[in-house]
């Protein structure tokens, strides 16, 4: 073999080893830079201000410093975004289950884990629960005021402020609301009351809806069956005794009939299908009435649109040219209407 050949093998192969020492220190760098940080490309991070970051890794949260790569926080169990841009203090569930308060800012812990519930900050007060009572802190962490409401929490109920006000509940599970000085500007006597919509809560007493303004107030009595956002965002549905109807935020009328559906009455309608070829049963139809549908009822309007039984039915069928067969409730009784909307029998 020329010596040539010999040299050019020699220097490949020291190419080779070297190459393979570089890639295993720069591998090994990589590794422990990894483990040091205990961050891998399996890990989500979120940044949640310009420079402190979320990071998710090993069904753990903490917070990182992007600045020194350096974790602020240990290891936590969840972390509660807000939809508030302007809330810097976030609630945090640390490893015990307890709660506490971490600044986006600085990503450390500003109010230690001491609380078996809390809710992120609104118009500067945040509200945490701890044995049997929801009392209000500052961001410092102190009481914002000495009031504090026995309550038995139950999952899912926020307790927060919108406009100077908050829901909050009695011991014997009615709702009302304060103020930011922790007084009561309406005496508990709701079964449930809604964060505002437009400066509008729904209340209900249990089984009927009404509405309040901004200050409390009853804007509408407690004598609707539903009480809903209209679908274009424009105010709200009001449903009554199977008539539903849209009213803007001044509370007048918009549409004076708002329906889910409506669907021809046919004599055929409870035929199957399979019987379409028996012509002795198809017959050409004027179509004079209409099932019509709010919520989960169901009436009768005619073709002028005019309603001759509320929805507020499980079913409706049209028996022949003068009368309508109702069924009140699913497997319960079943009337029979005119097309006057009046009973007339009972099946």
């Amino acid at each position: 073999m020329k010596i040539w050949k010999k040299i050019m093998i020699v220097a490949l192969s020291v190419l080779a080893i070297s190459m393979g020492i570089l890639a295993s220190v720069v591998l090994s760098l990589y590794i422990d830079d990894k483990r040091k940080h205990h961050y891998s490309s399996h890990d989500d991070m979120v940044w949640l201000s310009e420079n402190i970051q979320e990071v998710y890794h090993k069904k753990s949260y903490r917070l990182k410093d992007a600045r020194t790569g350096k974790f602020t926080t240990p290891k936590l169990d969840c972390i509660y975004h807000s939809n508030d841009p302007a809330d810097t203090l976030l609630v945090f569930r640390d490893k015990n289950a307890k709660r506490g308060y971490l600044s986006i800012n600085t990503g450390r812990i500003v109010i230690p884990a001491q609380y078996e519930h809390a809710w992120n900050f609104s118009e500067g007060l945040a509200a945490v629960y701890h044995d049997g009572y929801v009392s209000f802190i500052n961001m410092a962490g102190e009481p914002a005021f000495p009031q504090h409401f026995p309550c038995n929490y139950t999952s899912g109920r926020a307790f927060a402020f919108h406009d100077g006000t908050c829901t909050m509940c009695a011991p014997d599970g009615n709702w009302g609301l304060i103020d930011t000085n922790g007084n009561w500007i309406l005496e508990p006597q709701y079964r449930e009351i809604d964060k505002p919509y437009h400066g509008y809560r729904r209340i209900s007493d249990g089984s009927l809806y009404g509405l309040l303004n901004s200050h409390g107030e009853e804007v509408l009595p407690l004598q609707y069956d539903n009480i809903k956002r209209a679908n274009d965002g424009n105010g709200f549905l009001l449903q009554k005794e199977g008539i539903c109807q849209q009213v803007d935020f001044s509370m007048q009328v918009t549409n004076p009939f708002v329906h889910d559906g409506i669907h021809m009455l046919s004599y055929i309608d409870d035929y199957p299908a399979n019987l379409s070829d028996d012509y002795s049963i198809i017959m050409s139809l004027e179509p004079q009435f209409f099932r019509y549908d709010v919520g989960y009822g169901s009436g009768v309007i005619d073709s002028y649109g005019n309603v001759i039984i509320p929805a507020k039915y499980e079913m409706v069928r049209l028996v022949n040219d003068h009368l309508f067969e109702v069924q009140v409730t699913c497997y319960g009784e079943r009337l029979l209407f005119d097309t006057n909307g009046n009973i007339v029998n009972s099946l």
